[in-house]
């Protein structure tokens, strides 16, 4: 892993990634994705994930954090 982080803290970005995966098409794995990467403080990955979910589903404004 990477220093300074738990194998708890990650547990959700990996979870929601392998959704988002699973699903690539659904706008709220992506979404739940993008919020576990903003809680660790990946913010460029966040962004990245919330335009990907903003693209999947433009009219739904909770991809829009």
């Amino acid at each position: 892993g990477e220093p300074g982080r738990t194998r708890a803290t990650g547990a959700p970005v990996r979870r929601h990634r392998r959704r988002s995966m699973r699903d690539g098409r659904s706008a709220e794995a992506h979404r739940g994705l993008a919020r576990a990467q903003e809680a660790l403080g990946e913010l460029e990955a966040a962004e990245a994930t919330y335009r990907r979910a903003i693209a999947l589903r433009p009219g739904d404004w909770g991809s829009y954090s």
